[in-house]
């Protein structure tokens, strides 16, 4: 079919649907008014079963609301960890979860008491993170900038390959300096 011969069908399908339903005593507009209605009054009654029902512009839009079960798990996972550590007279970091905006306050609070002792060096474990943004990663080069200008280090131990590649992503890896394992500072063992 061409452009034009398509459109007449198109338009002739419509035109046959209508009649065919204002013959059943049904009638195209009438039906669009009651499903615009019918649209205004889920969107007014709240959050349903299956989630709440937001109108726009005539058309609805589903939005799923989670089970208790899955928020919790997501809460859980959403997280950050830190244990406070020792290795050979060095005070460390561990981070586990995910290190994002929700966690700088944390992270900040763990992190001061460390840096008023002034420890030549300090160890932050990311192994057991899963997770970084720029707010994550902002705090720690500020926590390296922090430890450099009083003459300090900030070692890192490598995390995950998806945490470490915000590093390498952003050009900081230069900035920083990063070691495998505890094991491989030379203070440490």
């Amino acid at each position: 079919m061409r452009n034009g011969s398509a459109a007449r069908y198109v338009d002739r399908s419509l035109r046959q649907l209508r009649l065919r339903e204002r013959a059943a005593g049904t009638d195209h507009e009438q039906r669009q008014r009651t499903r615009t209605r019918a649209t205004r009054a889920r969107a007014e009654s709240g959050p349903g079963r299956h989630g709440r029902y937001i109108g726009l512009r005539g058309a609805s839009l589903k939005l799923r609301s989670q089970s208790p079960a899955r928020a919790g798990r997501q809460a859980l996972m959403a997280t950050l960890g830190i244990r406070s550590e020792v290795h050979g007279g060095i005070p460390a970091l561990a981070l586990s979860g995910e290190l994002d905006f929700a966690g700088l306050d944390l992270l900040e609070s763990e992190l001061a008491p460390l840096e008023r002792g002034s420890p030549p060096i300090l160890i932050l474990d990311l192994k057991e993170l899963s997770f970084l943004d720029s707010s994550g990663l902002n705090i720690i080069v500020q926590a390296n900038r922090r430890a450099a200008d009083e003459g300090r280090r900030l070692v890192i131990v490598r995390g995950d390959h998806r945490v470490q590649r915000v590093f390498e992503w952003t050009g900081v890896t230069r900035s920083l300096e990063f070691v495998d394992s505890v094991e491989e500072l030379p203070e440490a063992g």
